[in-house]
């Protein structure tokens, strides 16, 4: 893990201990998602804009699945992240 630090235009910078586990692209407003996990076993996920700088970021406690899922919802960005961290998404039928 290493000490991360993400740049906010006009505002105070945010930085943690952590690691880059997963990224995506979303082309329609051209915003890279990045999921990063910390040392005390949580997420971060932050969304940056195409000059680097933090648009939004959110801590998801525990790495909760559910929680992230919440977040990214199931757009084709987020199908690869999911993908990147070995998390199923798939809606099972019992038909």
């Amino acid at each position: 893990m290493e000490q991360i630090l993400v740049k906010v235009k006009d505002g105070q910078d945010i930085s943690f201990v952590g690691q880059e586990v997963a990224y995506g692209y979303n082309d329609g407003n051209d915003v890279a998602i990045r999921i990063y996990e910390t040392e005390k076993g949580n997420w971060i996920t932050t969304a940056t804009s195409s000059e680097g700088y933090l648009l939004d970021h959110q801590v998801v406690k525990n790495k909760s699945v559910s929680d992230l899922v919440a977040i990214l919802e199931y757009t084709d960005w987020a199908k690869s992240i999911y993908d990147q961290l070995g998390i199923e998404v798939t809606k099972k039928l019992d038909a």
